[in-house]
C-alpha cells in the first residue's frame, strides 16, 4: 500500500492510499474545481506522520463497516 499526500498549490490537502494510478487521476479530475491556481494539485509520498494519519482513518472507516478496498482518502 502506498500513501500519498495530494497538495493543493503546495499545501497538504488530502492523504490517500494509492493502489491504482487511474483511480488517483480520476479523483484529481473529479475535484479539479477545488484546485487553487496556479499550482493546482501535485502529489508526493506521505511523511511517516501523514501515512499514520491516513492508516488510522482507514482503520476507523473499516471499523464503522466500510469496505477495505473502497477507502481512498482523508482530509489532511
Amino acid at each position: 500500500m502506498r500513501y500519498l499526500t495530494i497538495e493543493n498549490n503546495g499545501r497538504p490537502w488530502r492523504l490517500c492510499i494509492n493502489t491504482n494510478q487511474a483511480d488517483l487521476e480520476g479523483f484529481l479530475a473529479k475535484h479539479a474545481a477545488e484546485a487553487v491556481a496556479p499550482g493546482g494539485f501535485t502529489t508526493r509520498p506521505s511523511t511517516p506522520h501523514e501515512a499514520a494519519q491516513c492508516a488510522a482513518a482507514h482503520t476507523e472507516f473499516i471499523d464503522k463497516g466500510g469496505d477495505y478496498g473502497s477507502f481512498f482518502s482523508v482530509e489532511a
